[in-house]
């Protein structure tokens, strides 16, 4: 009974470490620790974003924008009828604010922002497309035709901000932007950036 029991046991536990070590981990923004504005976009479509500002004045208080933040959030959950937009975290510290925002997608993240953003697949993009975009992995000019013709199904993200953009996967293609690393595209604010991953 007992080595029945055990051998349970250890079944169990190695079917915990298996699954839960298999499992991808979703990238995390901390407010303390973003220095710029940046978009974080997960595989499972939730989006996180940080807002990095001077808050350098004696007159600025941290609980006083906490509470305007809040109100913003609540205002904006009730207009859409769902909690759509959270605070994840708010950190003041060396003549900075950082807050660190949870939206269920991107297109709440556009509206409550109001800013234009897009998650989408390739095939939707081909109007708005421009003629080449940089290989990641190349770090040379690739045709749009080309790009369509063999990445349709890949996703792809359209903003319009100065930002670094965060995706859940590897950058295959960009625009209107500089590579930072695989997963990271600094877009510059001016015109329409577009990240295409895998």
């Amino acid at each position: 009974m007992k080595k029945r029991l055990l051998g349970i046991l250890l079944a169990l536990c190695c079917c915990i470490l298996f699954f839960g070590c298999s499992r991808k981990k979703e990238n995390m923004l901390e407010a303390g620790e973003v220095k710029v504005n940046t978009l974080l976009i997960n595989s499972n479509g939730t989006v996180q974003s940080s807002l990095v500002e001077e808050f350098n004045k004696s007159y600025y208080v941290k609980s006083e924008l906490e509470d305007y933040i809040r109100k913003e959030i609540e205002k904006y959950n009730r207009r859409a009828g769902t909690e759509a937009v959270s605070m994840h975290s708010l950190e003041v510290m060396d003549g900075l604010a950082g807050v660190v925002f949870n939206y269920a997608d991107l297109s709440h993240y556009a509206d409550f922002n109001h800013v234009e953003a897009l998650l989408t697949t390739v095939s939707e993009l081909s109007d708005i497309l421009p003629g080449t975009l940089l290989s990641a992995d190349k770090n040379a000019e690739t045709d749009k035709d080309i790009i369509l013709e063999k990445n349709g199904k890949m996703k792809a993200v359209v903003v319009e901000e100065e930002l670094d953009v965060i995706v859940s996967g590897k950058v295959k293609y960009f625009s209107n932007g500089a590579l930072l690393n695989k997963n990271t595209v600094q877009t510059p604010g001016d015109g329409t950036s577009i990240i295409i991953f895998k």
